[in-house]
């Protein structure tokens, strides 16, 4: 694979060495050791074969995150001039540490100051500012770190997601919930329970079981071997996904103190035996933290599961989670606006709906830019299809450019539906259920002008019953013209 970094016809990008040109690509993978980028060639392939995707390997002149950026920023660009439907995905290979001289650093991390107390040691590391093309403190194309520091680290991540795109080791849909609801007094709180049983119906709705772990329900505050074995328990009888958001979480402590490595006894790797790959989603604090080279916290548990030997261990496709600190009124928005997109049935990759639920929360609350600009994606692409949701053709809009949108969703129980029209028509709109059954008509047949229009659904049916929670369609139509939106109704 040498050769592909040598030759005449290639383009030089600031930042890189000289690479194939091969114009618009799905999946770009930067790393400035061509060690690292020789180890993931097989991933090509594997991509191409699961997602469809195409992959370009890009070999770095520096450990600089702005010779990273040129890179990205260029088949940004590229896809943009190009037309491309969709944002090319930008992969690092190689840890950042925040010791600029340590060997972990492989390809450096940005840091965004700290104008909201997010983070309480200054600066905030980010790498979403790595794909902030614009300055807007908003990343613009889904990204995601391997926080690799060796070769063999390296190789255990690349066969990880070779068994992933495999379909290997992967355990039937469901989902582990776990829940930090204590106080620093041991004292039970209303959230994040609250958010996270919302988020658990989700879940449920789109068919897919829910298993809760809530640190209230052990009966000792400091009972650390309960938690441990009811986690580990858990994971080893297979998940899909493991999500979370807790009072308590860092680096060193998951949601709750179900997963630690703080107090006696300590979570380690050799405790999950059976290889398995899960998806990881925690919207806390510093939870998605891994440039810390301090020994009580390195490796951090997010680097453990997404590094350990698939072969012997439970490991991480993906882990989302925010790099650094935050408030836990910052997590739930963010939580709740990215779980609704993830089970939309609307994106490729999961990395997409969690890049979609940073810019229209941050553009929706532009204070909440600094906190957000510091959320965290590490590992592979993770494609969205476990849910078991049958969703219609022409997911939003028609092919003559009618748009059909909906908030919020889910629903509790109204929704409100947005109709685009780019010039005047017949109306049809309708609600069906999963078996495809019309329980609502809200437009039958009349004539719309070009515009905007607002239909709000009450959930109830044409009999004015209030239909049951789940996941129902609108429908909009207009001679040969068709557009749908999956709802979820949640009550």
């Amino acid at each position: 694979m040498a050769s592909e970094w040598s030759g005449e016809s290639m383009l030089e990008i600031p930042g890189t060495r000289a690479f194939r040109e091969e114009g618009l690509t799905d999946i770009i993978i930067y790393s400035p050791r061509q060690d690292f980028l020789e180890v993931s060639a097989p991933l090509e392939a594997k991509f191409l074969e699961a997602f469809g995707s195409t992959s370009q390997f890009i070999l770095g002149d520096s450990d600089s995150p702005w010779a990273c950026r040129n890179t990205a920023e260029h088949f940004y660009q590229l896809a943009l001039d190009e037309g491309q439907g969709r944002r090319p995905f930008l992969v690092i290979l190689g840890e950042a540490n925040e010791d600029f001289e340590s060997d972990e650093n492989i390809v450096g991390t940005m840091y965004s100051p700290d104008s909201t107390g997010s983070c309480r040691w200054g600066d905030c590391a980010s790498d979403a500012k790595i794909v902030d093309f614009d300055g807007d403190g908003l990343p613009d194309m889904p990204w995601s770190r391997v926080p690799a520091s060796t070769l063999a680290e390296l190789e255990y991540c690349v066969q990880t997601a070779e068994d992933y795109c495999d379909g290997l080791f992967l355990s039937d849909p469901r989902c582990l919930i776990l829940d930090g609801d204590l106080n620093m007094h041991c004292q039970a709180l209303a959230q994040p329970r609250a958010a996270l049983e919302d988020i658990a119906e989700m879940f449920q709705v789109a068919g897919i079981p829910v298993v809760e772990l809530h640190d209230s329900e052990f009966a000792d505050c400091s009972d650390f071997q309960g938690r441990l074995d009811a986690g580990v328990a858990t994971l080893e009888g297979g998940i899909g996904e493991m999500i979370g958001i807790g009072r308590s979480t860092n680096r060193s402590i998951l949601p709750g103190y179900i997963f630690q490595k703080v107090h006696d006894p300590i979570f380690s790797m050799e405790l999950l035996p059976s290889p398995q790959r899960i998806l990881v989603e925690f919207p806390g604090c510093g939870l998605g933290d891994g440039d810390r080279n301090n020994p009580v916290y390195y490796p951090s548990i997010m680097k453990m599961f997404l590094t350990a030997d698939p072969s012997t261990h439970c490991t991480a496709v993906a882990w989302l989670a925010h790099m650094r600190g935050g408030y836990q009124s910052e997590h739930l928005p963010f939580a709740l606006r990215y779980f609704e997109k993830r089970l939309s049935a609307e994106y490729r990759f999961v990395q997409e709906a969690y890049l979609d639920a940073i810019r229209e929360l941050g553009q929706e609350r532009p204070a909440l830019i600094d906190y957000l600009q510091c959320a965290g994606s590490f590992g592979w692409p993770m494609k969205i299809g476990s849910q078991p949701i049958s969703v219609p053709k022409n997911e939003g809009a028609s092919e003559q450019g009618a748009r059909l949108s909906c908030y919020p969703n889910p629903a509790n129980p109204r929704v409100k539906l947005y109709l685009d029209l780019p010039s005047p028509a017949k109306v049809k709109l309708e609600i069906f259920d999963l078996s495809g059954r019309c329980v609502r008509t809200l437009i039958n047949g009349l004539t719309y002008a070009a515009g905007k229009h607002e239909i709000e659904w009450d959930g109830h049916n044409d009999r004015c019953e209030s239909v049951s929670s789940g996941v129902y369609f609108a429908q909009f139509r207009s001679g040969r013209e068709r557009a749908s939106r999956s709802i979820v109704l949640i009550k």
